[in-house]
């Protein structure tokens, strides 16, 4: 059962929530994206919010990633196993099992915005539920879509802003507006990319950068911006 609102969404998340569901014409015509939002810098001056339909961005594999430290458990695991398990029919094209992965995701959400409705007496609408399953259940969700691919040698891990929940709705002047709900610590990869192509970092050698710290400093105010526009950034886990 889902926990209380309160007991895992601080003031400042239910605040930048709130704040972001100001420009929505109205949050019951929100609905979840299947796909996912990506930063591009094509230069210093130039940094824009895309969507990628197709997932086939061109940086979406040059992300770090950590090693898995525990193995979470939920009662579907089977189930998602035998899933996982189709993806080897089209390993090669990642984009067709990151789109089955965030299927998969949006209908937990999905069940999440049911239950987390249920137990605070009225509709809490996507956003919420959004932050609120990211929160809750997002870091256990891909850990055990990783460790499961891995279990089938597939080798398929979530990257940078795949996960983060991306929603449309109608703004205020009722033209479609893309938002996202993203967890601060799932930035930092879109952020090393934007200063890499904004010339702010140069890769000189593993693990070893030349960084133009004024640059750097330029691009940080731009993504920064981009924060209030595009995104809800809850708090980084501890």
């Amino acid at each position: 059962m889902a926990k209380r609102i309160d007991e895992v969404l601080s003031r400042r998340d239910l605040s930048q929530i709130i704040k972001l569901s100001y420009d929505m014409r109205s949050v019951y015509e929100a609905r979840i994206l299947e796909n996912v939002l990506h930063i591009e810098c094509e230069n210093a001056d130039d940094i824009t919010v895309l969507l990628y339909p197709s997932l086939r961005n061109a940086y979406a594999l040059r992300l770090p990633s950590k090693n898995l430290t525990k193995i979470p458990r939920r009662k579907d695991a089977k189930k998602l196993y035998e899933r996982r398990e189709k993806h080897s029919e089209f390993t090669v094209r990642r984009h067709e099992t990151v789109l089955d992965e965030i299927r998969i995701r949006n209908h937990d959400i999905e069940v999440h915005k049911h239950y987390l409705s249920e137990r605070e007496g009225y509709n809490v609408g996507w956003l919420v539920a959004s932050a609120h399953w990211l929160k809750r259940y997002g870091s256990g969700f891909y850990d055990l879509s990783k460790k499961q691919h891995q279990d089938l040698g597939i080798k398929f891990e979530w990257k940078g802003m795949e996960k983060a929940v991306g929603i449309v709705a109608p703004n205020k002047e009722g033209i479609k507006t893309y938002y996202v709900v993203v967890r601060s610590d799932d930035f930092a990869g879109e952020e090393r990319y934007a200063q890499a192509c904004g010339g702010a970092m140069k890769v000189l050698g593993k693990e070893k950068f030349d960084i133009d710290v004024d640059m750097s400093i330029k691009i940080r105010l731009k993504l920064e911006a981009l924060y209030d526009k595009y995104f809800c950034i809850l708090g980084r886990k501890k």
